[in-house]
């Protein structure tokens, strides 16, 4: 953080300090794809997964991490915006319950994920906005430290 802002955001500080002082070893190391969102899914005419894109920042992880970004994003398109969801669309709790039926494992260390999935894209957000001397009421990661406030009230 410090490389990405003279004055990081105490939220993304609290953050990072609690993904460090909780962590933990993953059950199932797996390679995390990195960027799981639905608009990076190819589809064919029946609708079964044809192929997935941008893996430029796929990683070896829990196999949380994905399950955790895919559920921010959505979030971020969703709630967030006050946009009311698709017809259709799983709830958070359907997302979670289908996941452990198709991996075969319980959800253990979401919380943990999804703070990481909030910081994670705060820190290039933040050097952006370093970078281009934005001005100060030009908060880039607003709704990444909204989303860590809530994670850290619910916890």
């Amino acid at each position: 953080m410090d490389w990405a802002s003279d004055t990081p955001p105490p939220t993304l500080r609290r953050a990072a300090r609690r993904l460090r002082a909780n962590l933990y070893e993953p059950e199932h190391v797996t390679l995390c794809w990195g960027d799981a969102r639905m608009s990076n899914i190819l589809y064919d005419n029946e609708f079964r997964v044809n192929g997935v894109l941008d893996w430029e920042i796929a990683h070896i992880g829990d196999h949380e991490a994905d399950l955790a970004w895919m559920l921010f994003l959505d979030r971020a398109c969703s709630e967030h915006q006050v946009v009311e969801r698709l017809a259709g669309t799983p709830t958070r709790a359907d997302t979670i319950a289908r996941y452990e039926e198709r991996a075969g494992m319980k959800v253990r260390n979401l919380r943990y994920n999804e703070i990481l999935a909030a910081v994670l894209p705060g820190i290039p957000l933040l050097r952006m906005a370093h970078r281009l001397r934005l001005a100060a009421e030009i908060d880039v990661t607003a709704f990444c430290a909204a989303r860590i406030e809530e994670l850290l009230l619910d916890a």
